[in-house]
């Protein structure tokens, strides 16, 4: 696009060889006036990309009064001719803000240069303008509070979020000392104000010249009375969260507690009175009424332990065991379940010596998870394999149950979810079980890796580091005898000498009817031998409180002689 320029003279001849020399370059001469008047008319209609203005025009204002009316009118650059090189002349021509002047007579290669280097001149001044009109809204439209100070901290600019911060009074020229407002106290950092005190983060920065030298400094404001208040409402609610959460699991720890008192006392009474009978039918009631009540027990067991890990209460016990016999003992309480589905158990396990790690905590992970293949397999097989690779207890347990689909397994772990959670289902449990076997699994360091086919089965593998026993002479802890349909393992019982020892202990101190230390006795041996409940041990004391607290000393008679008996059958005569 053709440069459009005005010519602006009064001499006819002139203008036209203007006009030639103009056009012949490639230039486009929109018109040629002869007067003042006439030229601010015509330019600020036209608005040409350059005007060539004769100072000395005939009329009532010259050419340098014309000019001033343009200029405050459009942004147009305007180059002067004249034919007068006068100091004055020269001096009111600069102070127009002309882009140029040439004298008469010009050379064309001057009169095109002056001509190029006024539109490039305008050119740039006008992108300059832009950039800057640009950069003025935005810093004006931006929420941080910018300053900029000269090396004497005189205010050189600072937008609207500034003036709202600091105060509408303060304008470009007054002093800015960061000093006197901006403040540290205690990790806060705050700007304050006719004593109004605003949170803030804070940074500066200088600026320097292309020669290094340092001009002033640029300060950053950022109000964040938002955010902390914010982050201080948050605090506030994590703590109540906290507080309620830590109230909850109290709450459900003191109501298991309680549920497991009363519990264990229908489970041992049920146990003494059963005896009493030798009706089938009877016997078949009292079965069933101890296997509903050592089912809600070992769920109120779950919560109990649940709570425990959540109030961060739950410690790691060591001890050395059998995970061939712990292994027997947890079947051996599902052994009517078994029975009832007619399901097949396989035991695949290596030949393992003993470990050393939390027995009771491994019982509850494995329980949890036979418990759930129990459960959700109506028919088939069920299969453990159990080996010691590297100082890791590998366990897996395989069943041709329901199994769960891909969308349902990455759920399982979580708290109260169960596979079928419709008011309906038909399997049982309040859906604590995996997420406590996880939650167990972590405190061990340990890992749990599940495969499942939806209506073919799943398979569960865990993994926890464990040491084995330097001894592999000691004496292996308690189990009770389960042989259900095992393929391949025997499970003969552990001795019971800790048992047997209090036991007649007892029985001595029933010489002097002394049944609070007798029951003194009973809970200290439970604490000792940290006892879970519905193991063999745990059943003989709660039968044996029973019939201390019934002052039957023909029960606890019938009770102890069972003990030894079984004891010397599995020791071969050593009690």
């Amino acid at each position: 696009m053709k440069n459009r320029i005005l010519i602006v003279e009064d001499e006819s001849i002139v203008a036209l060889d203007l006009q030639n020399r103009l056009e012949s370059n490639g230039f486009d001469v929109i018109d040629i006036v002869s007067n003042g008047s006439r030229a601010v008319e015509k330019a600020i209609t036209e608005i040409p990309d350059l005007i060539l203005m004769d100072i000395n025009l005939k009329g009532s204002i010259d050419g340098i009064e014309a000019a001033s009316l343009i200029k405050r009118q459009i942004d147009c650059a305007i180059v002067f001719l004249t034919a007068f090189a006068d100091e004055k002349t020269l001096k009111k021509a600069r102070v127009s803000d002309a882009s140029g002047y040439i004298l008469k007579p010009f050379r064309e290669n001057e009169l095109l240069i002056t001509i190029e280097l006024a539109i490039k001149r305008a050119s740039v001044k006008k992108k300059i303008e832009e950039n800057s009109n640009w950069l003025y809204s935005t810093l004006n439209n931006i929420q941080d509070a910018v300053i900029t100070v000269s090396n004497e901290n005189q205010i050189i600019f600072l937008n609207e979020s500034a003036r709202t911060l600091i105060g509408e009074n303060v304008s470009e020229g007054d002093v800015f000392d960061h000093e006197l407002f901006i403040h540290v106290e205690g990790g806060r950092t705050y700007f304050q104000y006719n004593d109004k005190k605003t949170d803030i983060d804070y940074f500066q920065t200088d600026i320097f010249d292309e020669d290094k030298t340092l001009l002033g400094k640029v300060h950053f404001i950022h109000d964040i009375s938002k955010q902390v208040a914010f982050e201080i409402g948050l605090e506030k609610a994590r703590i109540a969260a906290e507080n309620s959460n830590r109230a909850k699991s109290d709450f459900l720890a003191n109501v298991t507690h309680e549920l497991r008192t009363p519990l264990n006392t229908i489970i041992g009474m049920n146990s003494l009175i059963s005896e009493l009978y030798i009706d089938e039918e009877v016997s078949k009631m009292h079965e069933l009424i101890g296997q509903a009540a050592e089912t809600l027990l070992r769920q109120v067991n779950e919560l109990l332990e649940f709570s425990d890990i959540d109030r961060g209460q739950l410690k790691i016990n060591i001890s050395r065991f059998s995970i061939q016999e712990l292994i027997s003992e947890i079947l051996g309480t599902f052994k009517d379940q078994i029975e009832l589905k007619s399901l097949k158990i396989v035991d695949n396990s290596d030949d393992i010596p003993l470990l050393v790690g939390d027995k009771n905590k491994v019982r509850d992970i494995i329980s949890c998870l036979f418990s759930n293949a129990v459960k959700f397999t109506k028919s088939g097989q069920i299969r453990i394999r159990s080996q010691v690779k590297e100082n890791t207890l590998i366990l897996s347990i395989a069943d041709t149950g329901i199994g769960f689909s891909e969308e349902q397994k990455d759920s399982i772990f979580n708290l109260l979810m169960q596979v079928d959670g419709s008011h309906t289902r038909i399997f049982g449990g309040i859906g604590v079980g995996l997420s406590l076997v996880k939650e167990l699994l972590d405190l061990l360091n340990g890992s749990i890796e599940v495969e499942s086919v939806e209506s073919e089965g799943s398979q569960f593998t865990i993994r926890i580091p464990i040491d084995i026993s330097d001894d592999q002479k000691s004496e292996v802890e308690d189990n009770r005898k389960f042989e259900p349909s095992l393929s391949s393992t025997e499970n003969p019982l552990s001795e019971y000498s800790d048992l047997v020892i209090l036991l007649k202990e007892i029985d001595k101190l029933l010489i002097d009817d002394d049944y609070k230390l007798i029951e003194k006795k009973i809970k200290g041996y439970s604490k000792s031998h940290k006892l879970i409940e519905l193991n063999f041990e745990s059943n003989v004391l709660f039968r044996v409180s029973i019939a201390m607290k019934l002052k039957n000393k023909e029960k606890f008679k019938t009770i102890m002689k069972e003990v030894i008996v079984d004891s010397e059958k599995t020791t071969g005569g050593r009690l």
